[in-house]
């Protein structure tokens, strides 16, 4: 069985239009080291891109609050 339960807190995501690149860029923030290539959040925009080929590239600044390995989903 399983418990599954609310928080009261969580990762932050935000997305802005990149104006700087014309690539998709991810920042990590809360000292989070981790690969940049090929993750869920760039894979996410290329879906959206999919249907909506005049999306703009985007800035997305991920706020680690959730530990990853913790179990939580993170």
């Amino acid at each position: 069985t399983s418990l599954v339960t609310p928080l009261a807190f969580g990762d932050e995501l935000i997305l802005s239009l990149n104006q700087d690149n014309q690539a998709d860029v991810v920042e990590y923030i809360g000292g989070v080291s981790l690969v940049i290539e090929n993750n869920l959040i760039l894979s996410a925009i290329n879906l959206f891109r999919l249907k909506w080929p005049p999306l703009p590239y985007m800035r997305c600044q991920l706020h680690k609050k959730i530990p990853i390995g913790a179990g939580l989903g993170g």
